[in-house]
């Protein structure tokens, strides 16, 4: 009968153990969770920033070209009186 209690006393604590290391994994996985959205999140901000990056240099490059148009105009309309 003392050999049968020992045997239970033991299980009861292996599954103590367990139980323990099952918290331990649980709060891991979630911390792991927590930084992969995180993560996400930031993969997100930055894209979004590299669009409207992209955007402003389109912009730029828009009017640019406007000025070197506008410059030959000027150009044309000086020749006019130098002539």
């Amino acid at each position: 009968v003392q050999n049968i209690t020992d045997k239970i006393e033991n299980i009861s604590l292996s599954i103590q153990k367990i139980n323990g290391d099952k918290d331990d994994i649980v709060l891991a996985i979630q911390n792991i969770s927590a930084v992969s959205e995180e993560t996400a999140a930031s993969a997100e901000e930055v894209s979004a920033s590299m669009q409207q990056q992209a955007n402003t240099v389109d912009e730029v490059a828009n009017a640019a070209n406007k000025l070197n148009e506008l410059t030959k105009e000027l150009t044309m309309e000086i020749n006019k009186f130098v002539m």
